[in-house]
């Protein structure tokens, strides 16, 4: 509970600290505004240390992904760095407020642009919160195109 609140407090300073936004900018988080219809969203992927274990959530919407394995995530509010956006997102979807995320890879298309991390974890800690059910998968006996989309975030290296 304290580490949510010193979270929140630092969300409110980095809103308003030039150095922080230049941090966020070298870093490759802040990118050039958006179009209108353009809407920011993170995704994250939770694994064990050995990479044997992934937290997944089984979509329920929007249709087209009803039914579908995906990382934990949603969409960045207004004001709100993408990693405390993944941290807020896998809290309210998993009970877990958990930090260290890395960010891995930025995707952007022409409706949204979708920010991706991973971070590690001890197992324990993550239930399913919402009807959209929360499955602790064994990586390697994932369908094949799942098992290459999260291949590809847990391999890019962050610069």
């Amino acid at each position: 509970m304290k580490l949510r609140k010193e979270r929140e407090d630092m969300k409110k300073v980095e809103n308003d600290c030039a150095f922080c936004r230049f941090r966020s900018e070298a870093l490759g988080l802040d990118l050039p505004p958006l179009p209108e219809k353009q809407v920011d969203y993170v995704v994250g992927f939770l694994c064990d240390r050995e990479r044997q274990l992934v937290v997944l959530i089984e979509k329920q919407k929007p249709d087209w992904q009803r039914g579908k394995l995906n990382g934990v995530g949603g969409h960045i509010e207004k004001g709100e760095l993408p990693v405390h956006a993944m941290e807020r997102e896998f809290e309210e979807e998993t009970g877990l407020f958990l930090t260290g995320w890395e960010h891995s890879i930025t995707l952007t298309g022409p409706e949204a642009r979708v920010f991706f991390f991973w971070a590690n974890w001890k197992e324990g800690g993550v239930r399913t919160i919402t009807n959209e059910k929360i499955i602790i998968a064994n990586y390697y006996r994932l369908p094949l195109n799942t098992l290459l989309s999260i291949g590809i975030v847990l391999s890019v290296q962050y610069h």
